[in-house]
């Protein structure tokens, strides 16, 4: 089956978006599928009359807008600086559309295939549904599917507003699964009870997929990994804090961090092997991010998650109580210790992945099949 799958794609800095992307094409690729990337841009969307709309009629938006835009032009010259080689790693490994596409472009010419997907990633995390992201494109007959699909952390996308306009979105497809507890709540609401918790499909996969991309070229000393995402106001712990404890560990730092993460420590930027490379072979593993704590557990490291301030944090914790790992997410100094100690049983953790392999499988291909 011809499966076109819209996701995020196009970042400089975000691992974890195109490893899901990697690791959803490689798993539908082994049940006998074809599957490829829709190149969707919904930059290109941004046509004139619609920023008049957003911006001039809706004038408050105005300060947020130029921040947000400064923001983005510092991120823009630290990727030109910084080169993850991303674009690389997507020409290489992922099959995509020629074409990249804008909403209308989709809508009216939308590619050939018997099955889109949509996900995962936080594919419907914006509080203004991006009906693309929705599959509302392409003929009635072909199949609809979410796949692990995310709203984010956040509790506004359980108003009635953003239901009511969701509901008749979700209403065409053929299987809704989503990544979050919190996301079964949120599609229960819509009048979707067939919903479905799936795994990130980063979970999925054999690791020998992901070993034949690693960067060999390592140190053998012993480092602690850190890999941050956002800025540091966000999380619950400083880095002078996180800094301070490698130290008292012993061991060398490598510090990895999106391009919108500013401080006074120095950083590494990897591509995506070295980046895998970089958390099989740590010590231990400090992160705030969702995929950085998906790959330290794949890995089988000691790791523990700083979550952020405001307590949305439903995508790790959801991960996390799945293997029964929870302690692992700590919000003082004091806890990394504990946490670095903790022996975890990995036997069971990938005993776990596997039935839940076989369940995803089992529940894919009643809709798509399979070989």
């Amino acid at each position: 089956m011809k499966i076109g799958i819209v996701t995020f794609w196009s970042s400089k800095d975000n691992y974890g978006q195109l490893l899901q992307l990697f690791a959803l094409q490689t798993f539908l690729k082994e049940l006998g599928h074809e599957p490829f990337l829709i190149r969707y841009a919904f930059w290109k969307d941004n046509s004139i009359p619609k920023l008049f709309k957003e911006y001039f009629l809706l004038p408050w938006r105005i300060p947020r807008a130029i921040k947000n835009k400064i923001a983005e032009r510092k991120v823009h010259k630290s990727n030109i600086v910084h080169e993850r080689k991303f674009v690389e790693f997507l020409s290489e490994n992922i099959l995509y559309t020629e074409q990249i596409y804008s909403t209308k472009e989709l809508i009216n010419n939308p590619p050939i295939a018997d099955c889109y997907i949509t996900g995962s990633d936080q594919v419907w995390g914006a509080l203004t549904p991006n009906p693309v992201f929705f599959l509302q494109f392409g003929a009635k007959e072909i199949k609809r599917i979410s796949f692990a699909a995310s709203f984010g952390d956040g509790n506004d996308f359980f108003k009635d507003g953003y239901i009511s306009k969701v509901t008749p979105y979700l209403n065409k497809f053929d299987m809704v699964t989503v990544r979050e507890y919190k996301a079964l709540d949120v599609c229960k609401k819509a009048g979707i009870n067939g919903c479905i918790l799936f795994p990130d499909p980063t979970l999925l996969i054999d690791m020998s997929n992901y070993n034949r991309l690693l960067f060999s070229n390592l140190s053998t000393d012993k480092y602690c990994l850190v890999y941050m995402l956002e800025g540091e106001e966000k999380t619950k712990m400083s880095m002078d804090d996180i800094v301070a404890f490698v130290k008292d560990m012993g061991a060398k730092m490598i510090y990895v961090a999106s391009q919108g993460r500013f401080d006074k420590y120095a950083k590494q930027y990897p591509t995506i092997p070295q980046f895998l490379s970089y958390i099989k072979n740590a010590d231990f593993v400090i992160t705030n991010s969702f995929h950085g704590t998906v790959f330290s557990i794949m890995y089988h490291r000691r790791f523990v998650v700083i979550p952020k301030k405001n307590g949305n944090n439903t995508r790790i914790e959801t991960l996390l109580s799945q293997y029964g790992l929870q302690q692992h997410i700590v919000e003082e100094p004091a806890m990394i210790k504990n946490a670095y100690n903790d022996v975890v049983d990995w036997t069971l953790v990938d005993n776990i992945n596997e039935k839940k392999k076989k369940e995803t499988v089992d529940l894919l291909q009643r809709v798509i099949g399979g070989k």
